[in-house]
């Protein structure tokens, strides 16, 4: 029985999980090396922004952010050094322009494209 469910969930579950990732990012492109946003740099930046708030039924690296009359969610990777999320809104992508500004950052996609505002994206 085993050993059709499993091969079932393999191909399932990339499914249930796509969407588009948007990321916070120091780097020219979000998957090269280059500079981090350093854990210690999102911090003191959270201290200043009451509208994020920790995940508290996730990680310490999970943030939920309140913008309007939304939240949207907001993730830290450790590995990467940079945010991100998932799906975004234009406000979210708007909120995440404004947090980038002040961690020097750029927003981009995962096909490379910066956004300057949530309707003006330059395509790499």
């Amino acid at each position: 029985m085993f050993k059709f469910i499993i091969p079932i969930l393999l191909i399932i579950s990339p499914i249930t999980y796509a969407g588009y990732n948007v990321y916070i990012t120091k780097k020219e492109f979000y998957l090269n090396d280059g500079e981090c946003i350093t854990k210690q740099e999102w911090n003191t930046y959270l201290e200043t922004d009451p509208t994020i708030t920790v995940d508290l039924q996730n990680s310490e690296e999970d943030f939920l952010v309140s913008i309007d009359e939304q939240e949207f969610l907001l993730w830290y990777d450790r590995n990467s050094c940079d945010l991100l999320t998932k799906n975004p809104t234009p406000e979210a992508i708007g909120k995440m322009i404004d947090i980038s500004k002040k961690l020097k950052a750029t927003v981009q996609g995962e096909e490379s494209e910066i956004y300057l505002t949530p309707n003006d994206v330059i395509k790499r």
